[in-house]
């Protein structure tokens, strides 16, 4: 009998340790590949409209399996980050560092930001004594001004990324307008995932060839989470009517200029 339940502990015991093996997690590859693939990728280099200033880029490094663990919405063939407004981890280069280069004199100013903050789209003022550009953080992206001197700062939050660079500048060097999450645009939509019908793709009675598609959009199911994602209160979003007329975005010093259903903001560059 004692035997026989000795049996049985042993068995239980194998089966377990079968189901959970030893070192199922990561491991981190031998030194020499380690240190291949962790060597900071080249900088990027951006010149400034007067030719006589230069910004290098730092470039992150592989991502983590945090972030490529990250939730994705796929919506007529974009990847989207639902928790950050902004485009999938696998579409964006992020950046983490940069600094100001005088060609003439090779004197290197570096930006003071934040430890471990990233951003994308860097984009210079058109007199070339500031660069913008979209910062990610936990709850959405941001928009940052950095001066050549070194100095940083925050003009806004909310910022609206989905679908491409969530910001332009103005001609005269003295605003940026942005296009934010409007504060109505609600939950979103829940989808059923029983299809109420067919898809049916005609080819008007000729033979010809078809293209598919990942992740395309279908009326009912797709374009509801579609409109949320790329809402901005108005038809036409508020930044690009901006472009042509100025005064639609009221610019104040270093305020977020805000219309009425609070979509875009101005911010000044000075």
């Amino acid at each position: 009998m004692r035997a026989g339940a000795c049996l049985i502990a042993l068995l239980l015991i194998t089966t377990v340790n079968a189901q959970t093996p030893s070192g199922s997690a990561y491991h981190r590859a031998p030194d020499v590949i380690a240190k291949a693939l962790e060597t900071p990728p080249i900088p990027g280099v951006a010149v400034g409209p007067d030719h006589r200033t230069l910004v290098i880029l730092g470039r992150e490094n592989l991502p983590s399996i945090a972030n490529l663990s990250k939730p994705i919405s796929r919506l007529g063939g974009y990847r989207i980050d639902p928790a950050a407004n902004g485009q999938a981890e696998v579409r964006v280069q992020w950046l983490n560092a940069l600094s100001f280069k005088d060609v003439g004199s090779g004197r290197t100013v570096a930006v003071k930001l934040p430890a471990g903050l990233r951003f994308a789209a860097p984009n210079w003022s058109p007199d070339g004594t500031r660069l913008a550009f979209c910062a990610h953080e936990a709850d959405g992206l941001s928009l940052w001004i950095a001066e050549r001197n070194g100095s940083a700062r925050m003009v806004a939050r909310g910022l609206n990324g989905t679908f491409g660079t969530p910001f332009a500048r103005m001609p005269d060097s003295k605003a940026l307008v942005s296009n934010t999450v409007p504060a109505s645009r609600g939950t979103a939509p829940v989808s059923s995932s029983t299809p109420t019908g067919p898809v049916i793709q005609e080819s008007a009675g000729r033979t010809s060839a078809a293209r598919t598609y990942q992740t395309l959009s279908y009326a009912g199911h797709s374009e509801p989470r579609f409109g949320r994602r790329n809402s901005s209160g108005e038809d036409i979003p508020r930044w690009r009517r901006a472009r042509r007329n100025p005064k639609v975005v009221p610019i104040r010093t270093d305020v977020i200029g805000r219309g009425k259903t609070g979509v875009t903001g101005g911010m000044a560059w000075r």
